[in-house]
């Protein structure tokens, strides 16, 4: 293994830890965090070396609180749609 590829290694390990305190991505594997830094990661330099920066954490950040919105307002919709009124 070069020296390249082990430091890619670690910076990986480094994101997956990050991941899984910072953003409490408790199940996120090598793998995922690999997807997760090429599908959210702005510059092309931190794809490329495996790093997840700030902005690309701040995105994440970002897509967790929209998605746990929107199922906060789906679970209410669905209790004003499924509910009776006068069973509320």
């Amino acid at each position: 293994m070069s020296l390249f590829s082990r430091a890619i290694a670690l910076e990986l390990k480094f994101t997956l830890m990050s991941l899984m305190s910072v953003l409490q991505m408790s199940q996120v594997t090598i793998e995922k965090c690999m997807e997760i830094i090429l599908e959210f990661e702005p510059s092309p330099q931190g794809r490329r070396l495996a790093q997840l920066g700030i902005d690309g954490k701040h995105c994440v950040l970002m897509l967790r609180s929209l998605l746990h919105q929107l199922s906060i307002y789906c679970v209410l919709f669905l209790y004003l749609l499924l509910v009776p009124v006068n069973c509320r």
